[in-house]
């Protein structure tokens, strides 16, 4: 089940709004963003336009316990993990 992506108050996002970048996980140093391309009547994610970006703050490898905190949050985001991609980073 894809997570409604409804305001925070519960009220529909702004009829105007086609899509939405939200903050789901940080720990200062890293931040783990999603990305939806186009929302649908009822607040979810329309079936392909979902992604999601890790930032860092360092040039330093992921952690397995970070890691593992990502892909809890691909599963409750209906990320499947197969489709995410490592990119190195390059200063």
């Amino acid at each position: 089940m894809q997570p409604n992506l409804l305001s925070g108050n519960g009220k529909p996002l702004d009829p105007f709004v086609a899509g939405i970048i939200r903050v789901v996980f940080t720990d200062y140093n890293n931040a783990l963003l999603y990305e939806c391309g186009m929302l649908t009547a009822n607040g979810t994610c329309e079936s392909g336009q979902a992604s999601v970006e890790a930032w860092s703050r360092t040039p330093e490898p992921v952690s397995q316990h970070l890691k593992n905190a990502y892909i809890k949050r691909f599963a409750e985001l209906c990320i499947d993990r197969e489709n995410v991609e490592d990119v190195p980073h390059n200063g």
